[in-house]
């Protein structure tokens, strides 16, 4: 049985094929495709440098080792992109 199609559906599918839309979608991808795959390498760096190498091991200062700094690096690049990913969109609007 076939689905009667509304104005909503056929509203938004305008919308998709537009122009605009389209550029957006292509930006949108520009950013998230490096922001995805950087994120996923600093991410398993900690878990991998931690488990196979003695590189972390090293002190920074005092007490605190490398295994540490990288840590709190994670947190600041997650928040950065947080921070990011909302700002963008009001720079592209003005």
């Amino acid at each position: 049985m076939k689905r009667k199609q509304t104005k909503h559906e056929s509203h938004f599918e305008r919308i998709e094929k537009s122009r605009s839309f389209r550029q957006l979608m292509k930006e949108k991808k520009a950013f998230f495709v490096p922001s995805i795959i950087f994120f996923m390498l600093f991410y398993f760096s900690l878990p991998v440098l931690a488990v196979y190498t003695t590189i972390l091991e090293g002190k920074v200062l005092g007490e605190i080792t490398w295994a540490w700094v990288l840590a709190v690096a994670q947190f600041i690049m997650t928040w950065t992109f947080c921070i990011i990913y909302v700002k963008k969109p009001l720079i592209l609007i003005s």
